[in-house]
């Protein structure tokens, strides 16, 4: 279960056997991730991190659509991404 302030749907995205659709939820400050039904390993991380953890390839390309949804550039431009902690969960 997810609680969240405001919700707003961005995207969606084709994996290599799954569609995901994809949310931006806007919650409270300090909210623990609670993993439930198939997300086993849910936490929160900051979306500049994605080359730092063990991510799926369609993770991969969510985040960076995120970050191109918002206005913020990858990491192979020059500008650099928000070092604020994201509240996304893959």
């Amino acid at each position: 279960m997810l609680v969240a302030n405001e919700l707003m749907y961005l995207f969606q995205f084709s994996g290599f056997n799954t569609l995901h659709n994809v949310l931006f939820a806007d919650v409270a400050q300090h909210t623990t991730a609670q993993p439930s039904n198939e997300i086993a390993k849910c936490k929160w991380f900051a979306p500049v991190k994605i080359t730092t953890l063990s991510a799926s390839v369609p993770t991969r390309g969510i985040v960076e659509l995120f970050f191109k949804h918002i206005g913020v550039l990858g990491p192979d431009n020059v500008r650099q991404p928000l070092q604020h902690v994201d509240r996304v969960t893959p």
